[in-house]
């Protein structure tokens, strides 16, 4: 599968480095870490999900995921400002997980030959986290959104994966519906449950 990559910002780079830099002098991460190229992180509301037709439709950007590679995994948000900050690393089980679901793409039968631009999408209302491909050229046979749960407490969803976007919206909607009506916030015109 082509992976596009959007061109990164120098300052978003340097701020990433000097996080690593800082835990590598505390010696909490090994030297020698190799950057890799982020992604962006979209959020979307438990509203968003269950009014979507894709995720394409709603989400909204709040950050870029750098990662850096190696001994160790790690990962670093970095904010959209114009003086951008680290606003947090992670390393560990997480960031294998997000690493693994960009190989399973990489390898995946299903979306050979379609250009997709790989994004993160985070559902805080559903404690999800997913490896998203939006498609940047129509193919046949594989045109629309594909996602990859890597992080999620649904168990309707393989985290081990390649859902076709068609077929994993209308879980997450159930799911969103769900958790909307036990968050006992009104019902209003609008809301997932209504």
């Amino acid at each position: 599968m082509p992976i596009v990559h959007w061109p990164t910002s120098i300052a978003q780079i340097r701020m990433f480095q000097a996080g690593l830099d800082h835990l590598v002098q505390l010696k909490r991460l090994p030297s020698g870490l190799k950057i890799q190229p982020p992604l962006p992180v979209y959020n979307l509301g438990l509203r968003e999900v269950n009014k979507s037709s894709g995720f394409n439709a709603s989400g909204k950007l709040v950050s870029w995921r750098y990662f850096a590679t190696g001994e160790t995994d790690v990962s670093g948000d970095i904010d959209l400002s114009s003086n951008p900050k680290l606003t947090s690393i992670a390393y560990g089980e997480q960031v294998s997980l997000t690493l693994a679901a960009l190989r399973l793409c990489e390898n995946s039968a299903e979306i050979q030959g379609i250009e997709l631009e790989p994004r993160l999408i985070r559902i805080p209302g559903l404690r999800l986290e997913c490896l998203w491909l939006n498609p940047l050229t129509q193919s046949a046979g594989g045109d629309g959104e594909w996602a990859i749960p890597y992080n999620q407490l649904i168990r309707e969803l393989d985290p081990k994966k390649l859902h076709p976007g068609g077929e994993l919206l209308p879980i997450l909607q159930k799911w969103a519906a769900e958790a909307f009506r036990k968050s006992r916030l009104p019902i209003i015109p609008g809301s997932p449950v209504d």
